[in-house]
């Protein structure tokens, strides 16, 4: 047997934006391959959680007849940058408009809070098909809310949506992921296990599974890559590059 490794830049991969995938013509064939597996990764954690693409950027506020739109732009927050920002997004509604339009975060049981002077409607778009979008990570169960000037959340606000990735590579079927009538899979499970704008460094130590056996000897060309979400979407890494480390194992 012997072992070849592989580095993997997504700088010099060829990128697909229809379909989000990257590829990578290998200098050489590799023959005779029994198994490949994912040794290590280097991943910024620089995708938007946040996003008019994920559809929890948005939500409408409704009094004395009037619809305000509270639209925060693409990024990442956290929980009091969240409430901040909406804060002052209602500031200039209550500035040209004369209301008094409150968001706050209880530090004590982690529920935001949406009040005014006076009754008004919440509404939360869903432009999410999988969930009620930002009013689902503000806490609130419900899409609609009508005649109060308060509304407490249901739940607690959680800005920390997305726990893992999925990393499909080759079209591997090793790790099989349900969510919403719709099934996939990916060669390797990603721990989101640091900040934001930071990188995830794997090196392969823990127990998810990153390897694939053959049970027939194969060849391998190429390297097609896919960074999914745990709602099974493709992820934008916003112009950044990764890089990870593949190792093959192949009879001489």
């Amino acid at each position: 047997m012997d072992i070849i490794s592989i580095n993997c830049d997504s700088q010099y991969f060829n990128y697909n934006n229809n379909n989000n995938e990257y590829t990578y013509k290998l200098q050489n064939e590799i023959k005779n391959v029994t198994s490949m597996r994912l040794s290590s990764i280097e991943l910024p954690n620089s995708f938007y959680t946040f996003s008019k693409k994920r559809g929890n950027t948005i939500f409408n506020i409704e009094i004395n007849s009037e619809k305000y739109e509270i639209l925060i732009i693409d990024g990442n927050y956290d929980s009091y940058l969240l409430i901040s920002n909406i804060q002052k997004l209602f500031d200039e509604i209550n500035s040209n408009h004369g209301y008094d339009f409150k968001i706050n975060l209880n530090a004590i049981n982690g529920k935001s809070s949406i009040t005014n002077n006076n009754n008004f409607k919440l509404n939360f778009i869903n432009t999410n098909k999988y969930d009620k979008g930002l009013g689902s990570i503000l806490g609130y169960d419900k899409l609609e809310y009508n005649d109060k000037n308060e509304y407490i959340s249901e739940y607690i606000l959680n800005t920390y949506i997305d726990q893992y990735i999925l990393m499909s590579i080759n079209h591997e079927k090793i790790i099989e992921t349900y969510t919403h009538d719709n099934y996939n899979y990916s060669f390797a499970k990603i721990i989101l296990n640091s900040d934001k704008y930071t990188i995830i460094n794997d090196n392969g130590s823990n127990l998810l599974t990153k390897k694939k056996i053959y049970k027939n000897l194969i060849n391998i060309s190429h390297i097609i890559i896919k960074l999914y979400d745990s709602q099974l979407e493709c992820i934008e890494m916003n112009n950044i590059t990764f890089s990870f480390t593949l190792e093959f194992t192949k009879k001489y």
